[in-house]
Formats: C-alpha cells, structure tokens, sequence
C-alpha cells in the first residue's frame, strides 16, 4: 500500500518500502524529527504568549490587533525554523489558541475599561453644566436645539423637551433690534465653523423677563472635520449690568435730585454744540438760583432744603421737553438747556413759564414757604460757540438780575461783562483798601422826638476810593458780604468807632450812643465778643456806648448762640437793636426770649406812613408792642414835618433820617454833637 508522509515529494503517495528505506536512512544519516522537549516546549509557549499579552498594556486598542496578528505570525516561524533548522518540532496549536483569545479577551476588558471613563466622563460633565451658572445651548448641525442645562432653561423659561429640535434663536429676542441683526450674524458664524463671542447684549424670554447677557460659541465637528453641532455659553451679567448702570448714573447725576450733574451736562452741551451747528439751530442756556434759599435752608435746616431742592428739580422736570436738558449745577443753582430756539421770544416765553412755576409756595413741615428764581439766559451761538463760554456769560447775567431785585429774568449782553469785570477789579481794590485804610466812618445822628436833641448817631462805612472818590455802602457793601471781607470789615468799624470814642472823650466831645450794623457772618464768628471786649478795654470806654444793630433773619439761625452772645454783649453794657425790623422773618416768640432794647423800624414802613393805611397800621402795631415788651423804637429814613408828627402822635422814641441829617464826617458831627448837646460833657 502507499502512504502519504511529510518526506514525499511532490505530495505523491509513498510505498511502504520507500517510506521504511527512507526511515532507515534518516537513522543512518541523523536526520530524524524529535518532539521538542517539556520544558522547551512550554518556555516558548509561555514567551510567545506572555510577551504579547504584557505589551497590550501599553499600546493603543487599535494597536493590539496588528501585535496580536504578528505574534500569531511569529509563532508560526517559530515552529517552522524549529524544524527546518533543528529538527525539533514545536506544536504551535495550543499557543496559537491562546494567542487567539487573548486578543479578545484584551479588547474586550480595555472596551469596558474606556465604557467606565468615558461614563465618567459624561457624568462629571453633566454635573458641571448642571452646577454653573453660565446657560449652556447645544445645537445640532442643522442649528436646532438638542441640549439645555438648568440654567439654560431658568433663563429662558422652559424645559428640554418643549423646545428640543426648536431653533436657538426661538428661545430670546434681543431688545435692540439693530443688535438683533448682528447677533444673528454672530451666531450664523458659530454655526459655520467659527468659534465666536458677542458683547452684552439685553435679551428677554418669551415672559419679558430681561437679562443681560455675553454670548459665547464654540463648533464641534465629527472625525472627518465636517461641522456635528455647536455649543454656545451665555454669561448671565445683568446683577453686574445693573450695578455698572447704577454707578455710571451716579457718577453722572446729582445724587439729590437725580439731575445730570456738571460733568454729564458739560458733555451734553458739547453734543448740543456739535448738533446745533450742523443743523444752524441755536439753543439757551439758562442759569437759574433760587432767590432766598439761604433763609429757608438756615431756619428750617438742611433736611427741608433738600426737600424744597427736589421739589424745584420736580417742577423744573415737568414741564421740560425730551430734548431740554436740566441739571443740578450745585447748592441751589440749578442749569437748563433749552434745545433749538430760534429767538429770543421763544426763550422769554419759556423762562416766564419757569419763573411763575418755581414762585409758586412750598409746604416744608405744614408750612408754605417762597423761593423765587434769578435767571441768566446765554444763547447760541450769538453769545459763543464754547461751553464754558455760555456758562459764563448766563450765569453773569444771572448775577445782574440778582443785582437788580432778582425774581427776574436777563440775556447777556456785553454791558453785563464790562460790569461783571469792574465788578472783579472793585473786588480786588477793596482787598487792597483794607489794607491800605481807606475807609472812613461816618455819622448819623439819631434825635430824640420828644425833647428833640441829639440822642445817638449810626456809624456808616465810606470808602475812599482813589479814582472814583468817595463810595457809599450800597456799591461795595454785597459784594464785601459775596466775598467774605464784609468780616475784616466789620472789625474794623468797631475798631474805628471805639478810636474814635476815645478821641471824643480826649477833646471832652459829649459822648453818645453809637450804633454800628454787625453782618450775619461776622455775628457767627466766635471772636465777636471778644473783639468787642478787647477794643472797650483797649480804648478805656464805657460799653454802655456801644449797640450792635443785626437783623431779623440773623436771630431765626441759630436762636440758642443768639442769646448766648447777646447776654455775653450785655453784661458789658452793650446794647442790643434789631435793623429793619418788619422787613424779616421774626416771630413774637423768638423777641420774648432775647434781650433786645430797641426796634428800628424800617425805612420803607415810614415812607409812607402818612398816606398808607397799611403802613400806619404796621407802624403804630410795632411801636405799641415794642412799649409793651419794654423796648424803645427809632424810625429811620424820616424825611418829613409829617412823618414826625404821625410818629410823636404814637408815641415813637427816636427817629433818623435826612429831615436831621444825611451822615456827616468826624469834624462835621462834632459841630452837630455840640449844637444838639450844647450842655452835655464828656
């Protein structure tokens, strides 16, 4: 029979006679196949399968196939040059089984393995869009919604499964609609690839609730580069908007009233200058202080004016168009910019509006009180093209109303310049004349009505001027009060007079009471007394010679230091007189509690006084309360035999005025003191 033997050729079949001739001569020739021994067997089994399964650790997944395929390989080798070279056969059937399931079995815990991260992957990132605060939008490619974190979907107000597969831009509308068109834009880009970021913008849900909001998006593409979706973040910053909004308000408005404040209005003016020039149009401004404030503000304090400050604010606002502007300049100044005025009838017309509404009453505490408006007015572009330049120029023709009565209202024109610039260099001459000691004190005499004699005088500053001659109060006394000498001035009549006392009481001149006006600033300083004090001692006078005149609105400041130094006055003889009396705000009450012994009653009272019942009433009403609170009274600006004899017939004390004598100088009123006085001796 044949056999089929690995030694035929030619895969043939194989006599037994050929195959035992050939067995024989494998003996003899040594080549015989041996099975390969135990433990070479399993040595190399063990490497073939441990090696390969040992490198899977540290290749990728994709990796292990192409190692496991070459392994596979090498075993076959392995077993063929065994034979081939050595004789030693290698069964390769078990290593390659287990080469086999190994590759599997790798596979399959690495697969699990990836499973597990890749979970908790998802999870940590579910987690992390759930917990912050940003909204997160994700989109497919074809730009329609497939995930809304909670954030997401408080903003917009609806869950995930309402408005899945809906369009991103379905869920908001932007409030500005010119930002409605560049946001889309911005979004179509991050649709298209681009990963972009848009300003805040102010977005509102289908329930009109508002936010503000910064957009963010990023493109996620698949493996072969092509766009899968797009992930967009959207920053809620409306608590940081609004605080941002709340502090540029502030910075840029009064905090009291709410108006723009100087540097809001300086900007808007310069809008305004820009505008008014393109289109030819003009424009006012009006510079508007509200006439005594001041008062109000003092006896009722500073929580009332700031009531009465948002009450004009309020009226100012009512009636102002959209496009005037009204801002708070600062105290109780207050700036208004009336837009395209064409004439200055048209600004007349609305300024008289102004002033009827800001004269009308206030009720501060259940009680009405009255302020009423100076107002400058400068127009462009006739009165200039700048803004400081307009300010200027209304606010000195604010100043002339002021000057002129005030409750008024005046344009620019360059007369008021010229005056506001003299009235800059009297400032200046009068510091210097301070110093320089140009100013002189002058007399007035005071006659006693019943005896008709020379009872007293009233000291008059008069200055010296060195060009214009000599200068009475009344054209530089409000601008020493505006400028704060009216204080070193004071001084120095009470200095002058006690001098001038004691030159009286050298040469035997019969003294006199003499009275000398005390201002509201230098009342309040707290070395009146002192001063006073001082010069009394220095010139080694009686005090009893000496009466302060202050007036009405002086004594509703501050009642308390009012009394304090009043006592302080009188208990060094000084005697104290209330100036104009009737022309301020005293109250009854407040004459009770203070130590006044005289009421000069005011010029404007006596002037007719015989022909006015109204003022014969005010007049003989005064001079019978004052009797009757033990204070004596002085009629000033006296004029008139009838004045006089209206005044003795109601039993007045005193009068002054020119029917006896205008202010005379030291020399002159010496001859007066000793006509008046012929009996009397120092």
């Amino acid at each position: 029979s044949s056999l089929a033997t690995p030694g035929a050729r030619e895969s043939r079949l194989m006599s037994g006679v050929e195959f035992h001739a050939n067995a024989l001569n494998a003996l003899y020739t040594g080549a015989v196949i041996a099975p390969l021994k135990s433990v070479g067997y399993w040595l190399i089994s063990i490497l073939l399968i441990v090696i390969p399964v040992l490198t899977y650790r540290f290749c990728k997944l994709g990796m292990t196939l192409i190692l496991a395929l070459g392994f596979l390989a090498l075993t076959c080798i392995s077993s063929f040059l065994l034979l081939s070279v050595f004789q030693l056969w290698f069964a390769p059937l078990s290593t390659l089984l287990c080469l086999m399931l190994s590759y599997p079995l790798w596979s399959l815990r690495k697969l699990k393995q990836l499973n597990l991260s890749l979970f908790k992957e998802h999870e940590n990132a579910s987690a992390i869009l759930k917990a912050i605060e940003e909204s997160v939008v994700v989109t497919n490619k074809q730009g329609y919604i497939e995930y809304l974190n909670p954030a997401a979907e408080k903003m917009f107000a609806c869950t995930l499964a309402e408005v899945k597969l809906s369009s991103f831009s379905k869920l908001y509308e932007v409030l500005n609609q010119d930002e409605q068109v560049l946001l889309e834009r911005k979004v179509a880009l991050g649709n298209a690839k681009k990963e972009t970021q848009v300003d805040v913008q102010l977005i509102k849900n289908r329930y009109d609730e508002e936010y503000a909001v910064r957009f963010s998006s990023q493109p996620v593409f698949s493996e072969s580069g092509s766009l899968d979706g797009t992930v967009y973040a959207l920053s809620d910053l409306t608590e940081i908007n609004t605080i941002s909004k709340e502090n540029a308000f502030t910075a840029a408005h009064d905090n009291l009233t709410g108006l723009p404040n100087r540097s809001l209005l300086q900007g808007l003016m310069e809008q305004a200058i820009k505008n008014a020039t393109r289109e030819s149009m003009g424009f006012a401004v009006l510079f508007i202080d509200l006439d005594g404030f001041k008062k109000i503000n003092d006896a009722m304090g500073h929580t009332n004016g700031d009531v009465l400050l948002q009450e004009v604010a309020s009226r100012l606002s009512n009636w102002a168009r959209d496009s005037d502007t009204i801002s708070r300049w600062g105290g109780d100044e207050f700036i208004i910019m009336l837009d395209k005025m064409e004439s200055s009838a048209d600004v007349s017309y609305v300024v008289e509006k102004i002033k009827y509404s800001l004269s009308q009453s206030y009720t501060l505490n259940n009680q009405q009180v009255f302020v009423t408006p100076s107002i400058g007015i400068s127009l462009f572009p006739d009165d200039g093209k700048d803004v400081n330049i307009l300010l200027e120029k209304a606010d000195a023709a604010m100043y002339n109303v002021k000057e002129s009565g005030r409750n008024n209202f005046c344009f620019y024109s360059q007369s008021l310049e010229t005056e506001a610039k003299e009235r800059l260099l009297l400032e200046t001459e009068l510091r210097q004349a301070l110093k320089n000691d140009e100013f002189q004190v002058y007399f007035q005499p005071q006659v006693s009505l019943v005896s008709g004699r020379m009872s007293g005088m009233e000291a008059l500053i008069r200055w010296k001027h060195s060009t214009k001659g000599m200068l009475n109060p009344d054209q530089f006394i409000s601008l020493a009060e505006e400028s704060g000498l009216i204080v070193p001035m004071g001084q120095w009549i009470v200095k002058a007079v006690c001098r001038q006392l004691k030159i009286w009481k050298d040469k035997e001149v019969p003294l006199l009471k003499i009275a000398i006006n005390i201002s509201a600033r230098q009342f309040s300083q707290k070395d009146l007394v002192s001063t006073i004090i001082e010069e009394i001692e220095l010139h080694d006078i009686d005090g009893t010679l000496l009466q302060l005149e202050i007036t009405e609105s002086m004594i509703i400041k501050d009642i308390n230091l009012v009394v304090e130094v009043m006592d302080e006055l009188k208990a060094v003889g000084v005697s104290i007189a209330i100036d104009d009396f009737g022309t301020g705000y005293s109250s009854f009450e407040y004459l009770k509690k203070l130590p006044i012994d005289k009421l000069k009653i005011d010029k404007s009272f006596i002037a007719n006084v015989t022909n006015n019942l109204d003022d014969a009433s005010i007049v003989q009403a005064v001079i019978a309360m004052a009797h009757n609170m033990n204070m004596e009274v002085i009629a000033e600006g006296v004029e008139t035999e009838d004045q006089v004899k209206f005044l003795l017939k109601n039993k007045c004390d005193y009068a002054q005025g020119y029917l006896f004598s205008k202010p005379l100088s030291v020399e002159k009123v010496e001859e007066f003191i000793k006509k008046f006085t012929p009996t009397e001796k120092a």
